[in-house]
């Protein structure tokens, strides 16, 4: 019943298979209530929280809090009012960065929220970089990232700003297709703006050349591509075949460990080359829509549990090392495919498999591999 105060730093531990049952409790989570705190760096990766009123995964009552870099993965139902995946019911100056819920939230008795289920007319919230992608059942109809602003009070609220966020079931899932009709629909992220304008354009010409003269261009976003001829560059690679380049390496020179950036926590998505490019071809024989298309496989791995996969598979013996003093980047990049697998595409080459066929053609190919941006 006494309130969470003060900072709690989880260091990017999680917890499993979490089990709270109190079918009639009040501010039934993790963290009951949290009052003038900071929650950050703490996961809940699987489990099921069962509540009455203010039920979540992380936080039932926050008042005056932040919440960064947190997740919850365990599945919340609740009978009474106000409920979410990772907070249920916040009041006073509250900021949310960096933050996802991927659980089923229903609340047979009122509303429910994807990350937050109740905002209060006190509130002052920012809410940054967040996401939510499970599916949400409540008794009143409002589905979202953020289940209810109470605007009724005598004092409204004064500020709520969203940046950045999406929530997959927004609006009717059956609407919407994340990362492909959602683009335009908001503001660019600041570190990206031009990069995202030189791709908008690119997507937005093909788009016009088709609805003005009826040339039949299409549009495809793929998610992270790695095989074959990558760029193994430390300098300007991308994370798997830095990856790779790093672990053999260490390997042939028999090193004690090998020292990566940041603390693993982040996910990504990882796309087979020629996956991608027979998807290419089942577009360009089977669709001639002006929406672009994404092309993925609709999962994800932790940067932890990839660098585990490559090691493994290099044969890398010594200790991954993790420089949380360097950044982590986006916490999460992961398209849905649900457009291209309701066409009749999936992709063929699970990660293993792929980064095992990844490795062999940098161990073949070497001596004429992009090793320093050629």
């Amino acid at each position: 019943s006494n309130a969470f105060r003060g900072v709690f730093d989880g260091n990017c531990h999680v917890v499993k298979n979490l089990l709270i049952h109190e079918p009639g409790g009040d501010g039934v989570a993790l963290f009951g209530r949290v009052n003038g705190g900071t929650i950050k760096n703490f996961g809940i990766e699987s489990g099921m929280v069962y509540g009455g009123k203010a039920t979540a995964g992380l936080i039932g009552y926050g008042g005056s809090i932040t919440v960064e870099n947190c997740f919850n993965r365990a599945n919340v139902l609740a009978s009474d009012s106000h409920s979410g995946g990772l907070i249920a019911r916040l009041s006073g100056t509250v900021t949310i960065t960096n933050c996802y819920n991927n659980a089923y939230v229903k609340n047979t008795g009122s509303v429910a929220g994807g990350i937050v289920g109740y905002l209060t007319s006190s509130t002052t919230a920012t809410v940054k970089n967040c996401y939510h992608v499970g599916n949400l059942t409540d008794s009143s109809g409002r589905l979202g990232m953020i289940g209810f602003y109470n605007t009724g009070d005598t004092n409204p609220i004064s500020k709520i700003t969203v940046n950045n966020c999406y929530a997959t079931t927004a609006i009717k899932a059956s609407d919407i297709t994340s990362n492909s009709s959602i683009v335009l629909t908001g503001p660019l992220e600041e570190t990206n703006e031009a990069y995202a304008i030189a791709k908008i354009s690119g997507l937005e010409m093909c788009r016009f050349f088709k609805k003005q003269y009826g040339d039949d261009f299409i549009s495809c976003m793929p998610t992270n591509l790695y095989g074959p001829n990558d760029n193994y560059d430390l300098e300007d690679s991308h994370v798997l075949p830095a990856m790779i380049r790093k672990f053999h390496e260490a390997k042939e020179s028999e090193a004690e460990s090998v020292e990566l950036w940041g603390t693993g926590s982040p996910l990504r998505e990882f796309l087979y080359v020629d996956d991608m490019a027979d998807a290419c071809v089942f577009l360009l024989e089977n669709y001639s829509g002006e929406q672009h298309v994404n092309i993925g496989t609709g999962k994800e791995i932790s940067i932890k549990e990839l660098a585990e996969t490559v090691c493994r598979t290099v044969g890398f013996q010594g200790e991954i090392r993790w420089n949380k003093e360097m950044p982590d980047g986006t916490p999460r990049k992961l398209t849905n495919v649900d457009k291209l697998h309701a066409m009749g595409w999936r992709h063929k080459v699970e990660l293993e498999e792929g980064v095992k066929l990844a490795y062999q053609w940098f161990t073949e190919n070497i001596d004429s591999a992009r090793m320093q941006g050629r």
